[in-house]
């Protein structure tokens, strides 16, 4: 059985890594009792029981684990071999080898959860004037892989954290201004909006490196501010706005807190809706036009007529017209099959050194397609990021 932990000192304070955990640290060492801390911050005491579990834990891994050499296993290791050395008296030494645990999905959405705790519920937005109430317009931002580093001569070839920010905003923005007037716009961020899912830059499942710009917070900052602005872009411009997360094969775990961030950070604007599911196919329907989301890591692209078929049965039904959006190839491709067109996105991401030595090279940019009622497809919008002079600031 582990020890009682030891009380926390000053020495604890340097582990902490946000203001709002020194804060944490310095009410309890204060009081030197966790629940008159929680008295004074006014906080639920199992959150902050939370974050000085987290901060022990980050003390043990750079060596600092007072009362735990003696027994029991430092915060963030595991017991691995134990060593007894046995004498004529009995037991003489023995010997205990802790090991770091590994990155663990439950930390990455717990220090998520941290940051969560002072991001604002936002207001109402005003809505716009009067639209055509027949129109659905829907952007796609697949790919956009915030987080991601490639280096080249050529500033319209380089991707870094600042640069995918201001791309994607401008993107999204010029996007939106040039699109019809219509009632509802579905804002869909297609999956791997982040580069990756953890403190290490590797991909979820196979662990493979990758190329970073910046670290975890960077990255994590970059895809709220993105978030933020192109939705309160959209609520700004339409009267009623459905948001897409959907996963990817680079983020997994991130997906699933976005989801549920953007649902509570927006939960005072009633004219919107974050879809929530945790199956990574997605449709909505406006009038006889069902729209279906789905990165493409899974289903083929010739395949999700079937899938969106299958698994929305009532919605396909009731619907005339269906179109796919999907992404994951980072190149235009559309497939109409089985009563389904399917559209493969392009990335404003250019083409990282894996894809240039492999020799696919495709044009970068963002979808916005407008769907009547009625009719289904009736216009479309193409915007380059070479037409927004945003790689002027990168040179």
């Amino acid at each position: 059985m582990s020890p009682r932990p030891e009380p926390l000192d000053e020495t604890f304070l340097q582990f902490c890594q946000t203001d709002r955990q020194r804060e944490y640290v310095e009410s309890v060492i204060r009081h030197s009792s966790v629940i008159e801390a929680v008295r004074e911050l006014g906080i639920d005491e199992r959150y902050v029981r939370k974050v000085l579990a987290d901060v022990r834990k980050r003390a043990a891994e750079k060596g600092h684990a007072p009362g735990h050499w003696n027994d029991g296993t430092a915060p963030g290791y595991r017991m691995g071999k134990v060593t007894v050395q046995r004498g004529p008296g009995g037991v003489e030494r023995v010997w205990e080898r802790q090991h770091p645990e590994g990155q663990r999905l439950e930390d990455i959405i717990a220090r998520c959860d941290e940051r969560l705790q002072d991001f604002p519920r936002f207001p109402a937005i005003a809505p716009p004037p009067a639209t055509n109430a027949s129109l659905t317009n829907f952007l796609g931002l697949f790919d956009m892989h915030i987080g991601e580093k490639i280096s080249s001569d050529d500033p319209a070839g380089r991707w870094d954290v600042a640069t995918a920010k201001r791309t994607i905003m401008a993107s999204a923005a010029n996007a939106i201004e040039r699109a019809p007037k219509a009632q509802r716009i579905v804002v869909c961020f297609g999956g791997d909006a982040a580069h990756y899912d953890g403190l290490s830059p590797v991909t979820p499942r196979s662990k493979h490196v990758l190329h970073s710009d910046g670290d975890f917070d960077d990255m994590v900052d970059a895809v709220l501010d993105v978030a933020v602005y192109v939705i309160d872009a959209a609520l700004k411009s339409h009267r009623e706005v459905h948001v897409i997360w959907a996963e990817g094969n680079h983020d997994l775990a991130s997906s699933v807190f976005m989801r549920k961030m953007l649902a509570r950070i927006y939960s005072g604007e009633p004219r919107l809706s974050v879809v929530q599911s945790k199956v990574p196919y997605y449709a909505l329907r406006f009038g006889k036009v069902m729209i279906c989301v789905h990165h493409g890591h899974g289903a083929k692209l010739t395949d999700l007529a079937g899938v969106f078929a299958s698994m929305f049965r009532p919605m396909w039904g009731e619907a005339e017209y269906a179109y796919a959006h999907a992404g994951h190839q980072h190149h235009i491709h559309e497939k109409e099959r089985g009563g389904l067109l399917a559209t493969q996105h392009p990335s404003l991401a250019p083409s990282d050194d894996y894809a240039l030595g492999k020799g696919l090279i495709s044009r970068r940019g963002c979808l916005l397609v407008t769907y009547h009622d009625a009719y289904g497809e009736v216009a479309r919008t193409t915007t380059r990021p070479e037409m927004l002079g945003v790689f002027d600031a990168a040179a």
